[in-house]
């Protein structure tokens, strides 16, 4: 399994706006290798990190290529303060 996080900072003002449309973007990986997808968010610094869980490597880095998501990621960046930046993991334990 393999994790990718994303953080970025969010505006104060569009904090609850990208939380009410995030699990709609999560759906564009439906079935497609995702295995868990979180948003977590430090409400009072606006920093934001997306943790996504996929099945394996091949999965997540070819849903990134997809068009379609890059279309849905561009339409986040009015509620980002700064650029988002990703990191990249091996999942080395699960608690399910």
């Amino acid at each position: 399994m393999k994790g990718r996080v994303m953080r970025v900072t969010l505006k104060a003002e569009a904090i609850d706006e990208a939380a009410r449309r995030w699990p709609g973007y999560a759906a564009n990986f439906k079935g497609r290798g995702l295995e868990a997808m979180y948003l977590l968010v430090d409400r009072e610094s606006g920093k934001a990190m997306s943790v996504t869980i996929w099945e394996d490597e091949g999965k997540m880095k070819a849903n990134e290529g997809r068009a379609d998501v890059q279309d849905a990621l561009r339409s986040f960046e009015p509620y980002y303060a700064d650029a988002p930046s990703w990191s990249y993991f091996d999942v080395a334990a699960k608690l399910v």
